[in-house]
């Protein structure tokens, strides 16, 4: 009846797989490696890299950075919310070894002049291993002779990156009387970014 029970069968080493090969007869696939999957071209079987996201974070920020007046200054994201990859840290996300490839961010928060009606004009933008982008730049800005006392900031960009590139938020700000300002800390403000599968 075909029947072969567990206990009449050899033994196998741990973590193969039996499959039918191309003769029609039973083989032990090897062991795959870490983090591999079981694949098939639609005849034979075999094991590959996963294809899922594995590199995607989400910070925010529950303190205000302050900002010079007239200055790019860095936000301060002191909050994981997630971190898929360990791919961030110190208020920048890092490319890991052997993530290359094509990526998505956005970065939105409120910047404001602490209280006072004195904004003239506010932006928002990713800085790419230390200098600042033109892709993904947000700008507010006030008519002449109007000031605004804060400015909702939202940005996104797609980017091609290499192992070991770094994105950071940077936050500007001009005030009508040069006195400082914020990007408001826990006011729906928030950075995110994964890369495309």
């Amino acid at each position: 009846d075909n029947a072969v029970s567990l206990a009449k069968m050899a033994g196998l080493v741990r973590g193969k797989i039996i499959y039918g090969d191309a003769s029609g007869d039973p083989a032990a696939l090897t062991v795959g490696g870490a983090n591999e999957v079981l694949t098939s071209d639609g005849t034979d079987v075999a094991w590959a890299a996963a294809s899922g996201n594995d590199v995607a974070f989400a910070a925010g920020a529950t303190g205000d950075t302050t900002l010079a007046d007239a200055t790019w200054t860095k936000v301060a994201w002191n909050t994981e919310i997630f971190d898929v990859g360990g791919v961030f840290a110190s208020d920048k996300f890092t490319v890991p070894v052997g993530g290359a490839g094509n990526y998505i961010f956005l970065a939105k928060g409120v910047i404001d002049g602490i209280g006072t009606t004195n904004l003239n004009k506010s932006q928002l933008a990713f800085y790419k291993n230390g200098a600042g982008l033109t892709d993904g730049l947000a700008s507010g800005a006030m008519t002449a002779g109007s000031t605004a006392s804060d400015f909702q900031m939202e940005t996104s960009m797609g980017i091609t990156l290499a192992e070991a590139d770094y994105i950071e938020v940077y936050a500007y700000m001009d005030s009508a009387d040069s006195a400082a300002g914020r990007f408001q800390g826990s006011t729906n403000g928030g950075f995110w970014g994964f890369k495309l599968a």
